[in-house]
């Protein structure tokens, strides 16, 4: 049954129309592929993280849990003090809460990371 406010509750994003998101990070783009909404709490991006792009060197936290699955090319994830070299078709999980970062080390290819936010709590 549709909701009392169905007019906002978006149910597709067409690939022509998903938002590009600004971020600080250097290399590292994202697009939003879930249709925005007041009450999300799960969230798809696709991540795009240029030769060499990276969150920085500090880690860095926030509320809820993430995972994601590497579409292209590798990304070098840290979660508190370890580090793992993602290759396509490897996937993680991790409580956002825990210290973290992630880079792309190649110098001449890019990568393509499927990501899910979820926010946890309300």
């Amino acid at each position: 049954s549709p909701s009392a406010d169905g007019a906002s509750d978006q149910v597709v994003t067409r690939g022509l129309q998903r938002p590009e998101l600004k971020l600080w990070r250097t290399g590292v783009s994202k697009q939003l592929l879930s249709p925005a909404g007041a009450d999300n709490k799960l969230n798809l991006f696709l991540v795009h993280l240029e030769p060499g792009g990276s969150t920085g060197d500090e880690l860095y936290t926030h509320d809820g849990e993430e995972a994601g699955l590497v579409l292209e090319g590798e990304m070098m994830l840290t979660v508190d003090s370890e580090t793992w070299s993602l290759k396509t078709g490897d996937s993680f999980r991790f409580a956002s809460r825990r210290p973290h970062r992630f880079s792309n080390p190649a110098e001449d290819a890019k990568a393509v990371v499927l990501w899910v936010n979820c926010v946890t709590g309300a």
